[in-house]
């Protein structure tokens, strides 16, 4: 067989040939480190000192680093301390609390669901004590810087900016608390229902305030003045009678029941501007789970069957698992 401009098939393979050669002794050498002979190139075997060609010294290889194993599973790691999670929102909610108690109170609060998940071992009890008095204070400025009819909304402009925080933080929701991002995976059930429970779910009809507006002065805490005699504050009457009405003098004196304001106290709600929630009974919190009783917490179905047991996934040791219905949280928002 021949080709244009006078090639051979033969002068066309024998150089790709050779290359194939060439490659394929490269590729063994680099597999299994043969020794190379300096001065013929040939190959050797391992182990051998001379060169079975010529006879030459061959290089000394080294032996080849072992191999790190692998371990089945990866080591696994020890969770965030609660204490240490729970600083970091203690040193915000304090910073913050002169200028946004709302969000001091929701930080202080998250602290608390932190510190819940420590309460089987390693609880520090002085600090939830200092931790409770810390939130009692804030909530007190919050309730003097807020009437009753704005502190839902004062809430909900906060809670942006807490989850901004959280979120920075290197934290995942767990309920309405916020967690380092590896607790969910490694908490017990019983840890993790401690935490939900601590920020438990607010009630439907008044947000988790615990009040309801008032409905007859909506919110205002005072109505009209009930004096029919009273207006616009004053009550007119004249000091003698006489024969010509339409010439005697009036005197304006002040209401003496809405002392020349036109406005009077609320009977209802006492010039709060709100009531008790009637759903709630102001606790501001939802009715408790019906399946678990509040627990959060339900029998590991397969524990029950085999026994407690160290290595189970769904309890983890603990023979309880999370509440089905309320997921943990004790409460449901039905």
């Amino acid at each position: 067989m021949t080709f244009p401009y006078g090639f051979s098939a033969k002068r066309m393979l024998r150089p790709l040939a050779a290359m194939c050669v060439f490659v394929f002794a490269a590729w063994r050498v680099a597999a299994q480190d043969l020794p190379v002979c300096p001065d013929c190139g040939r190959e050797a075997a391992l182990g051998q000192a001379t060169c079975p060609s010529c006879g030459a010294a061959l290089p000394k290889t080294a032996a080849p680093a072992p191999q790190p194993v692998k371990a089945d599973r990866p080591a696994a790691k020890e969770p965030v301390p609660a204490r240490t999670a729970a600083a970091a929102d203690v040193n915000e909610a304090r910073r913050v609390l002169p200028s946004d108690p709302a969000l001091a109170v929701i930080l202080f609060r998250n602290a608390q669901a932190l510190l819940a998940a420590g309460s089987d071992a390693g609880f520090d009890e002085k600090a939830a004590r200092q931790l409770a008095a810390e939130l009692g204070k804030a909530r007190e400025t919050f309730e003097n810087a807020f009437s009753p009819s704005a502190r839902n909304t004062a809430f909900l402009r906060a809670k942006p900016k807490a989850e901004d925080f959280f979120r920075g933080s290197g934290r995942t929701p767990l309920g309405l608390a916020w967690v380092p991002l590896d607790w969910p995976q490694t908490l017990s059930p019983v840890a993790i229902a401690a935490v939900r429970r601590a920020i438990p779910r607010p009630c439907v009809a008044c947000g988790g305030s615990g009040i309801d507006p008032c409905r007859k002065c909506g919110g205002a805490g005072k109505v009209r003045c009930r004096n029919s005699a009273c207006k616009n504050g004053w009550v007119s009457r004249k000091p003698t009678n006489s024969l010509t009405p339409k010439n005697d003098i009036v005197i304006r004196d002040k209401c003496p029941e809405c002392h020349g304001t036109t406005f009077v106290k609320c009977a209802d709600c006492a010039g709060r501007g709100a009531t008790t929630c009637r759903k709630c009974g102001g606790d501001g919190e939802s009715p408790l789970c019906k399946g678990c009783q509040g627990t959060g917490l339900e029998t590991c179905k397969e524990c029950a069957k085999k026994g407690v047991s160290p290595d189970c996934p769904v309890c983890r040791g603990t023979g309880s698992a999370l509440c089905k219905k309320c997921g943990g949280d004790g409460r449901t928002s039905k």
